[in-house]
């Protein structure tokens, strides 16, 4: 009774009856200390429970859906030590065995896959032997049977990691089992109170699951099963159809119940907590999906789509969006029956794959997937149905250039938003939304075409509707392209307060998107002011973005925006890649207008690294697409470029030709869209100087007037001397007219 002592009992576990004993040692012996390990707690007074984790692993890769890979920047992935465990039980087997960028994305993997169970990772490491370590990752994520133990002597509850669940299962009690099997449906984790809709599970219940490492809890206070015990558990829960079924059918109806409920905060003013609600069930909510596309639960999927899309449309994840919907297209499509009712839930699912295909800028297939929504929704009369999906397909034509077809289809669907009324005979907020955005579409076929009034008036419609409709993604829409043209007007202090406006709305819905959309703006706008690290910082976070959501068309237009911003910098085999990038992704998505941006933006890059007859080729390209296009103001800044690269041979003469080209446009035409046209001046004048053609004079004071009314307009004095200073073609503009 008088000793000093620490005593240890290991996998105490099967002895918990016995727990009173000792407590009965501690309560006789005071010195004595009891250091116990179990996969139950004891349940005595004076108990410290210190669960005990699996080793630390690191954070799996976020492939980029432009790349379609992973990347860990800035972590140590061999300073974790599951990783360590692994090597040092690889090298056990195979002594040659090392970590390299081709197996340690797998080793990592398999780390994951366990949880770090250190048992489990040793029974992984122990076949690398036999396979690559990519293989053993597919595998152990097939079937848990795979981890078990070759070697003689080993523990019967050690020989797999089948054997040790077996074990922790048999100590439950029957009800226990039966509860822990159904807990097996969720993804992600779940709550207590989604543990007892769906599982039928108490507190206490649960708690005890929690006592015997069966669950594991966050310091949010969810709760969830270890992924391998998920499988464990899903196995048993098979083996009972009946309840399998009805465990499944509890789980999706609760949980796209869940969706149905954000719905209406989605649309609202601030979404952004129902946002992170919804990131926070995710997992589920994609469970509860699947399994309603699988049953063609036709009021679940119904009633769950609104917000579905919603969310998908606000956080980016237009890849996952167009496959959820897609899938459930089909299912919905192959019924037998095909009546009104799901005639129109396949429209409508229909109409959000499309919208989904259009942020991913597969044009065609937008085309193609709306028109079938668009027959359906005419079949059953559905109005506001018919316009969302005409409106997606005009946006398709928009973007494959085929103006007038796209203006139609745009002009239809505003009109057919302008007649979805409510039973009182007033325009729904649905109709009103739908409106706006199609003012809104409209608006950029008429500044793609150089039609600058136009665009305006229809952004000008097309705010107080959405304003009234509630619907503060479109104010955002409007709100940035209004910004748009007031940097085409020169008013730059007006663009930023427009692009301020739209970043708010976008940061606090949580419009991930179209905030990088925004952002790759405001670039613009400090690229025009000569503001280069300010225009880097934002084109560096909208690239992030579009990366991260998987928008193709967006991401190639900030690609091609960083690589003019390294000409400007003189880096030009960096602005080289980031064009030849941006080029490809606009080529195979099909975005003509924008590909005739990229050509030129090539063609500067390789006029900067003086690969002469390459940038001719490239600016031919963008003058050759542009005319086609019929954006002749646009054709003027890569016919300056042609010009450029002549005189650099030098060819005076073929120059001379060109530049006659560009002051012949001027005699009637605009430089409205260019994004340099201070550039287009300034090559006219150096040409004609070259040539000594007594216009130059003339041509440098027209623009060096124009650049002095357009510097005039920035009422920031900082801002204004950037904009004169920091852009080369304008500093020199000035330094030639230095004598005014």
């Amino acid at each position: 009774q008088a000793k000093e002592l620490l005593l240890i009992l290991d996998s105490f576990e099967h002895l918990t009856a016995g727990a009173l004993l000792l407590q009965d040692i501690l309560r006789r012996a005071p010195e004595v200390r009891i250091l116990v390990t179990s996969r139950a707690r004891l349940g005595l007074r004076g108990e410290w429970a210190m669960p005990l984790p699996g080793l630390d692993v690191p954070p799996p890769p976020h492939p980029s859906p432009s790349e379609g890979e992973g990347a860990r920047e800035g972590v140590d992935v061999e300073s974790y030590s599951a990783v360590q465990l692994f090597v040092q039980s690889a090298r056990r087997v195979a002594p040659n065995f090392a970590l390299s960028p081709q197996n340690l994305p797998h080793v990592v993997r398999i780390c994951c896959l366990v949880a770090g169970l250190p048992l489990g990772i040793e029974l992984a490491a122990a076949w690398v032997r036999l396979f690559p370590c990519r293989q053993i990752a597919d595998v152990v994520e097939q079937s848990l049977d795979f981890l078990r133990s070759t070697q003689p002597g080993v523990p019967e509850r050690q020989y797999s990691l089948r054997a040790t669940f077996e074990y922790s299962y048999g100590l439950l009690s029957e009800r226990e089992q039966s509860l822990f099997d159904r807990l097996s449906v969720f993804r992600g984790g779940f709550t207590v109170d989604a543990a007892r809709q769906v599982a039928g599970a108490s507190p206490s219940e649960l708690l005890s699951l929690l006592d015997k490492s069966l669950l594991q809890t966050s310091p949010s206070r969810r709760l969830d099963v270890h992924l391998t015990l998920r499988e464990y558990a899903a196995e048993k829960l098979a083996e009972m159809p009946e309840e399998e079924q009805e465990t499944q059918e509890r789980h999706s109806r609760t949980y796209l119940a869940f969706v149905r409920q954000k719905e209406e905060t989605l649309w609202g003013e601030n979404p952004k907590q129902a946002l992170e609600e919804m990131e926070v069930e995710l997992g589920n909510v994609r469970e509860a999906w699947r399994r309603a596309v699988a049953q063609v639960s036709m009021e679940e999927l119904d009633s769950s789509l609104g917000g579905l899309s919603r969310f998908y449309a606000l956080r980016g994840l237009f890849r996952e969006g167009e496959t959820a919907f897609g899938r459930a297209a089909e299912r919905v499509l192959a019924l037998v029956q095909k009546d009104a009712e799901v005639r129109r839930v396949a429209c409508r699912l229909l109409t959000e794959q499309a919208r989904c295909l259009f942020h991913r800028a597969r044009y065609p297939q937008v085309i193609q997937v709306a028109q079938a929504a668009v027959e359906l929704a005419q079949a059953g009369h559905e109005v506001l149905c018919e316009a969302r999906a005409v409106r997606v397909w005009g946006e398709a034509l928009w973007r494959q250039g085929e103006y007038a077809a796209a203006r139609t289809q745009l002009e239809r669907a505003l009109s057919l938003a302008q007649g979805g009324h409510d039973a009182a005979d007033r325009p729904s907020p649905a109709a009103q939304a739908l409106e706006a955005d199609s003012l809104n579409s409209l608006a950029g076929v008429c500044w793609t075409q150089g039609d600058y009034e136009g665009t305006r008036m229809y952004l000008e419609k097309a705010l107080p509707i959405a304003s009234a409709a509630g619907n503060r993604q479109s104010q955002g829409d409007i709100l940035s392209n209004l910004g748009v043209v007031a940097v085409e007007q020169g008013d730059y202090a007006g663009a930023s307060i427009y692009y301020r406006q739209a970043l708010r709305i976008r940061q606090e819905i949580g419009d991930r998107n179209n905030e990088g959309i925004t952002l790759n703006n405001l670039g613009n706008l400090f690229l025009y002011l000569g503001a280069y690290a300010g225009a880097k910082t934002y084109y560096q976070q909208a690239l992030d973005i579009h990366r991260e959501t998987g928008a193709r068309a967006n991401e190639g237009l900030v690609a091609g925006n960083l690589g003019l911003l390294f000409h400007y910098a003189g880096e030009h085999e960096t602005a080289r890649k980031y064009s030849q990038q941006a080029l490809q992704m606009m080529q195979e998505i099909g975005d003509r207008a924008k590909e005739g941006m990229m050509w030129m933006m090539l063609g500067h890059a390789l006029l900067g690294l003086g690969w002469l007859e390459e940038a001719a080729e490239a600016y031919q390209s963008s003058v050759a697409l542009r005319r086609e296009l019929g954006q002749h103001n646009l054709a003027m800044e890569s016919l300056a470029g042609l010009a450029r690269a002549a005189l650099a041979q030098p060819d005076v003469a073929r120059a001379q030709a060109h530049v006659e080209e560009i002051l012949s446009h001027l005699e009637t035409g605009t430089l409205d869209g260019a994004i340099n046209p201070f550039q287009v001046y300034l090559t006219c004048y150096r040409v004609l100087k070259a040539s000594q053609d007594p216009r130059a004079q003339e041509i440098l004071t027209t623009a060096y007037n124009l650049l002095q009314e357009r510097a005039a307009r920035i009422t920031d004095e900082e801002m204004r001397r950037s904009f004169l200073e920091n852009v080369a073609a304008h500093r020199e503009i000035v330094s030639h007219c230095a004598w005014r």
